[in-house]
This record gives C-alpha cells, sequence and structure tokens, in this order.
C-alpha cells in the first residue's frame, strides 16, 4: 500500500517516464480506455471498480469512487472492515 500511496507503482505511465515504453501505448490493460497512472488502477478503471464492489457487498458496504488514490486510503481504513475479518 506504500508504494500505492507514494506513487511507486510501475504502471505503464510510470515505465513510459522511465524510457522503458511510450504514453502512446500506455491505455490500461484491463479497459484500454484511459491512461494506466497508479489512481487508475486502483481506483477509476471500471473493470477495477466492478472488483471493488463486489468486495465491499460481502462485507453489506457501499463505497464513492474517490478522487484520488489518497482519499481512497483514509476512506478504506474508515471502513468497519476489520471486525468483519475477525469472524473468519
Amino acid at each position: 500500500m506504500w508504494k500505492v500511496v507514494q506513487d511507486r507503482v510501475p504502471t505503464l505511465v510510470e515505465l513510459a517516464k522511465c524510457c522503458c515504453g511510450s504514453l502512446t501505448s500506455s491505455l490500461c490493460l484491463l479497459c484500454s480506455k484511459a491512461l494506466e497512472p497508479v489512481e487508475h488502477v486502483f481506483c477509476h478503471c471500471g473493470l477495477v471498480w466492478k472488483v471493488w464492489m463486489k468486495w465491499v457487498a460481502m462485507w453489506n458496504l457501499h463505497l464513492v469512487v474517490p478522487s484520488n488514490l489518497h482519499h481512497f486510503v483514509l476512506m478504506w481504513e474508515s471502513l468497519p472492515v476489520k471486525s468483519f475479518l475477525k469472524e473468519f
């Protein structure tokens, strides 16, 4: 999670910045609809958001798409998931 918050995940956009690719080929591998920065990969990709919705549905919770990763982490930390996981 530290790498995510620090924007240190080697997404296609980050790799393109290091001359390991190009921004023209940096579209999200999951949805092919947007560039693939860290925030897209973990929050804004439609396919990824469907996965998040499956998880929170299991816990009977509701989430709103966060504006950035910092808000996502703060939101996630405030959810009552820890008590649910103790049941397992």
